[in-house]
């Protein structure tokens, strides 16, 4: 027991000795040693974030043909709007809805994933049923997923015309056009509430309500347009700010406010994706607007 003793002291000594000499002789040396103490018992750092794909600032720009992005100062807004502009020449718009995909809402990540899309946002605002009905009339493909037409849903976002001389992507405006007949002449039609006259001038009612937004529109060389805020704002800000920008665009229609909202992009090997949940996930949604390139 006496002998036991006596080692442990004599140990005890020398490694007091080593640290002695360590902090003595290097300042460096003594780092050395606590970080070899510590070493078992350190934890592992944090995995990092993967930093956010940088998309152009100021204006838009091509991230493949037929696919450009770009983001910009919401002009007197403490926002940033990201807008997208896909060309019909080149990808192939669809609306794609649970009711037709086994009855199973998605995130807009989920599914471009599972569709192999390069693109997709909300389809519009839905009804709490079982198939996500959408709220105004919506078309795909020539065949009526939802035949309603709320008073208050004076406009719809429409694509694939059976006319070539009609505009591949364009909003058609009840008190602007001949709704019905527009209407019938396209494949894909999403009806929704209207931000702007045809002639770009504001519509929507000023309000204190702000959120994340998303917004659909087609510019005059049609070309489907659409924009994504994140920071909170009203609908009458987001719409004044979307006509002040150089996008081309006469008219804009509402897609989605609020903890739904959601975009999710893939091109030249980046991702990019948000959600009105911000850094919490997103939420599942029955429809989305979506785009793929042609083959």
């Amino acid at each position: 027991m006496i002998k036991m003793v006596v080692r442990a002291f004599v140990f005890l000594a020398l490694l007091g000795l080593a640290v002695y000499g360590c902090r003595k002789n290097s300042p460096g040396a003594m780092d050395a040693f606590n970080k070899a103490v510590n070493k078992s018992t350190a934890a592992a750092p944090p995995p990092q974030a993967k930093p956010e794909p940088q998309i152009h600032f100021g204006g838009l720009a091509p991230l493949e043909p037929g696919l450009d992005a770009g983001r910009f100062q919401a002009p007197g807004l403490d926002a940033e709007i990201l807008a997208v502009r896909i060309d019909p020449e080149y990808f192939e718009l669809d609306i794609l809805t649970a009711g037709e995909h086994g009855g199973t809402a998605l995130t807009a990540a989920d599914w471009a994933r599972t569709k192999g899309l390069s693109f997709a946002i909300n389809a519009g605002m839905y009804l709490d049923d079982a198939r996500g009905t959408g709220v105004g009339y919506m078309k795909r493909a020539g065949k009526i997923l939802s035949g309603r037409d709320p008073g208050d849903y004076k406009a719809a976002l429409a694509f694939g015309p059976g006319n070539p001389d009609l505009p591949a992507v364009r909003i058609i405006d009840k008190q602007c056009h001949d709704y019905p007949a527009l209407r019938d002449q396209y494949s894909h039609v999403l009806q929704s509430i209207r931000m702007t006259d045809c002639k770009g001038n504001v519509v929507w009612q000023r309000s204190d309500k702000r959120h994340t937004q998303a917004a659909a529109a087609a510019d005059s060389r049609g070309r489907a347009v659409f924009a994504y805020v994140q920071e909170p704002v009203s609908t009458y800000e987001f719409a004044q700010a979307l006509m002040a920008l150089p996008l081309d665009i006469r008219s804009a229609l509402y897609l989605e406010g609020g903890p739904p909202t959601q975009l999710f992009m893939a091109s030249a090997g980046m991702t990019l994706s948000r959600s009105g949940l911000f850094s919490a996930g997103a939420l599942p949604i029955p429809n989305v607007i979506t785009a793929k390139p042609r083959k």
